[in-house]
C-alpha cells in the first residue's frame, strides 16, 4: 500500500534542492566485496563503479550501533541517535514503564509511543527533518521525502511525505521504480528519498557469511545496483543525485550454542531479546543469584545496568533491564533446544560493535562527494545524520553524531548549512 501525505502545495519549483538516496542493503558485511573477489573470482562491476566514482572506506566498514541489530541501527542512521535515546534497543524489548513487549512484527509497533526516545521531542528522523525544512521556510524551497519500508517511517506521527508500509515479497527492483518515480513527480517530487532491502541479512542467516549462497547473492544485488543507476540516467538523475549505500550490520558464523536452561532455572527470570543479546529482569530478589550463575558460564558476558560501558551508549534508558547479557563472536544462546530457529541458525548479529565482523559496509557517489578516496578511519554510523543534513543543506535536529569524522569525504563547499549546529 501507498501512502501520500498531502504537501501544504502542488506547484513545480524553480529552485531545487539537493538530492539524496540512501540505500540500505541489511546485514551487507564489510568486506563481502572484497570476499567474493578472491574467494569465488566473482566480479561487482556496478558496486566498483560507485566505489571509483566516490568514496568508501578502506577497512574496517562503518562503526555501527550497540546492540548490532537491525531496527536500532537503521533508527540511529535516520536520527542520528544512540539506541539509549531513540528508544529502540533491539529488535525486540520490553518496557516496564508500558508494561508492554515491543517486537519488530507487534501490530502496535508503530504507535509513537514506542519511537520518540526518552521523554519526546529527543528524536526526529532525516525525513522530517528535510519537510521541516520546506514547510517552514528556512530552506530555499518546499521539500518532500519519500522512503521506501525504511525503520521508522510508518509510524504515526513522522510519515514522510510518501511511503510504503513494509511488505518483504515487494520485488526489488520495483522498490527502486516507486523510489524514483516519486523522485520525477510532475507537482511534487522528493528530493529526498531512502530504500531498504532485506538482503543479503536473510540469506546470511540461513547459510553463513562465507557461503556460495552469500556470494551468488551478492552478485544479484549488483546487478541490481546496475539497473538501478541505468534508471537513473534515463531519468536524467545521475549528474545531481548524491547516493549513499550503506547498511546495519555485519555477519558472524555461528560454531557453538549455549542452551541457558541447562545452566540456570528460566523462571527466575524474564529475558528479552534475541540469540546474542537479551535484556534480563530477575523477579524480586534474586538479581544477584541469576547474576552470579550467568557471569560463571563460559562464553557469556552478563552486565549489570549501571556497569555496561560507557561505549556502548547503551545505559540510560529504561528499556534496558537490571542485566544485559552479551557472547563472545561465534557463540549464541538459545534458550531450549526446543529452539529450532535458534539452533540451526548459521549466521548472526548482535555481537559487540567493537568486532570488525559486525561493522556494514559505506560507499558513497554523487556530487557531494570526492572521488576514487578511500577513507581510513571509520566513522560511527550516528554521524550518518549529520552527513545526511550537510548533502542536503539542512539544520539538524539534535543528534549524538560528530561531523567532523565525515567532512573529509566531502566535496562540496559550507554554504547555506548552519555549521553551529553541527554536532
Amino acid at each position: 500500500m501507498i501512502a501520500i501525505l498531502s504537501p501544504s502545495t502542488t506547484h513545480k519549483h524553480h529552485d531545487q534542492p539537493p538530492k539524496l538516496i540512501v540505500i540500505s542493503f541489511d546485514g551487507f558485511k564489510w568486506d563481502y566485496l572484497d570476499f567474493v573477489k578472491n574467494s569465488f573470482n566473482y566480479s561487482t562491476p556496478n558496486f566498483d563503479m560507485l566505489i571509483s566514482s566516490g568514496v568508501s572506506i578502506s577497512n574496517d566498514g562503518v562503526l555501527n550501533a550497540f546492540v548490532t541489530k537491525t531496527f536500532p541501527n537503521h533508527y540511529s542512521i535516520a536520527t542520528g541517535r544512540y539506541e539509549e535515546n531513540h528508544g529502540i534497543v533491539g529488535n525486540s524489548f520490553y518496557d516496564p514503564l508500558f508494561n508492554e513487549t515491543f517486537d519488530i512484527s507487534s501490530p502496535d509497533g508503530t504507535d509513537s509511543k514506542w519511537w520518540d526516545g526518552k521523554s519526546g521531542k529527543l528524536v526526529e528522523p532525516i525525513w522530517i527533518t528535510n519537510q521541516k525544512c520546506g514547510c517552514n521556510g528556512t530552506c530555499e524551497c518546499e521539500r518532500y521525502s519519500g522512503v521506501v519500508f525504511w525503520v521508522g517511517s510508518d509510524v504515526e506521527g513522522q510519515h514522510p511525505t510518501r511511503f510504503l508500509h513494509y511488505n518483504k515479497s515487494m520485488d526489488f527492483k520495483d522498490r527502486l521504480i516507486q523510489l524514483l518515480e516519486w523522485f520525477t513527480d510532475e507537482e511534487s517530487p522528493i528530493n529526498f528519498g531512502m530504500v531498504y532491502f532485506n538482503e543479503p541479512d536473510s540469506t546470511g542467516h540461513e547459510y553463513g557469511p562465507n557461503s556460495t549462497e552469500i556470494a551468488k547473492k551478492i552478485i544479484e544485488l549488483d546487478k541490481l545496483l546496475g539497473e538501478f543507476l541505468e534508471m537513473l540516467k534515463e531519468k536524467k538523475l545521475m549528474s545531481s543525485v548524491n547516493i549513499i549505500l550503506t547498511s546495519d550490520h555485519g555477519m558472524v558464523y555461528q560454531r557453538e550454542v549455549i542452551i541457558l536452561s541447562d545452566y540456570v532455572d528460566v523462571s527466575l527470570f524474564q529475558i528479552y531479546g534475541t540469540s546474542l543479546v537479551y535484556n534480563i529482569l530477575p523477579k524480586p530478589g534474586h538479581l544477584e543469584e541469576v547474576y552470579k550463575i550467568l557471569s560463571n558460564i563460559s562464553h557469556l558476558n552478563v552486565y549489570k545496568k549501571e556497569h555496561i560501558p560507557t561505549e556502548y551508549h547503551y545505559r540510560n534508558n529504561r528499556r534496558i533491564l537490571d542485566l544485559v547479557l552479551t557472547v563472545e563472536e561465534g557463540y549464541r544462546v538459545c534458550m531450549s533446544r526446543n529452539d529450532t530457529y535458534c539452533m540451526l541458525m548459521k549466521g548472526d548479529h548482535g555481537y559487540n560493535n567493537s568486532l570488525k565482523s559486525m561493522h556494514p559496509i559505506f560507499i558513497a557517489s554523487g556530487p557531494a562527494f570526492k572521488v576514487n578516496y578511500k577513507l581510513e578511519r571509520p566513522f560511527e554510523i550516528v554521524d550518518l545524520y549529520s552527513l545526511m543534513c550537510y548533502i542536503l543543506k539542512l539544520p539538524p535536529h539534535d543528534n549524538d553524531g560528530d561531523f567532523k569524522r565525515v567532512e573529509s569525504i566531502l566535496n562540496i563547499k559550507r554554504e547555506v548549512y548552519l555549521t553551529e549546529n553541527l554536532v
